[in-house]
């Protein structure tokens, strides 16, 4: 408990601010939701004249008529991501390939800790933020469309909590996989680089494979096709496989981050 206890001090500042930027984008696309409110049918109109592709690709296929399908377009699929994206890249790479490109490891190592308590002790600071963040975001999206948005224009609160659960699982799976590239590279820019070029890349598929039924075997390639804001929000649920999926790759990716950590040859 005292190493996680530093752990989580040394980027606790960092927990706080994704947090706060997370909650204000909320809050602010709740609050304005309002004032666009009387005019969805405008809007609707609008998007029924893009490209078939563009509209599947940002989940605008039932408009945006309700406080779920608003949330969805402004915030889901694209600040949601961004910002858990940064966090879980920045994180994952500062609890190990920062420690051993620094020389900070050999410290660690020599504590009476296994290599393995180690690693999972880092890891489980990246859970306890990503945790904080989804956490404190629901509960605050929940208590705004209660006081801002009128009771006819809210969304299923089941629907709102099951995105939320499966965009922390989605952030599960992808922060093990950054957690793997900490564990597997040694330069400090390279797993940053590294973790970066995945999920970006992962998030230029999922879009790709939306926008042209001749690419779509590439949301084969990407976790972000499990993350389908719009249809959760809009069906009230996610495929059972969705879940199986994300749960499974992130504790295969972990698993694989803990068994390298243990046998590679470190430089320290």
């Amino acid at each position: 408990m005292s190493l996680y206890k530093r752990m989580l001090q040394l980027h606790a500042m960092s927990i706080v601010g994704f947090t706060a930027v997370s909650v204000l984008y909320m809050t602010l696309i709740i609050w304005i939701f309002p004032t666009f409110a009387d005019k969805m049918d405008v809007m609707n109109e609008l998007i029924s004249g893009m490209p078939a592709g563009f509209i599947q690709a940002f989940g605008l296929e039932a408009g945006m008529g309700s406080l779920g399908e608003f949330l969805s377009s402004k915030y889901y699929d694209m600040i949601f991501i961004i910002i858990l994206s940064i966090y879980s890249i920045m994180i994952t790479n500062q609890l190990i390939s920062q420690f051993i490109d620094r020389g900070s490891m050999a410290y660690l190592l020599a504590t009476p800790y296994s290599r393995i308590k180690i690693a999972l002790i880092h890891f489980s600071v990246f859970l306890t933020g990503l945790l904080t963040i989804m956490v404190v975001t629901t509960a605050i999206g929940i208590w705004a469309q209660t006081v801002i948005v009128t009771s006819d224009n809210q969304m299923d609160v089941q629907a709102f909590l099951e995105v939320n659960l499966m965009g922390t699982l989605l952030f599960f799976a992808l922060g093990s996989l950054n957690f793997l590239l900490s564990c597997l590279l040694n330069d400090e820019k390279k797993a940053l680089g590294a973790a970066s070029l995945v999920v970006f890349l992962m998030y230029g598929f999922d879009i790709i494979a939306k926008l042209t039924e001749k690419l779509s075997w590439l949301e084969y390639a990407t976790l972000f096709s499990f993350f389908q804001a719009s249809d959760i929000l809009r069906s009230g649920s996610a495929p059972v496989y969705s879940y199986f999926w994300l749960i499974v790759i992130g504790i295969a990716a972990l698993s694989m981050s803990l068994w390298i950590f243990k046998k590679r040859d470190l430089p320290l």
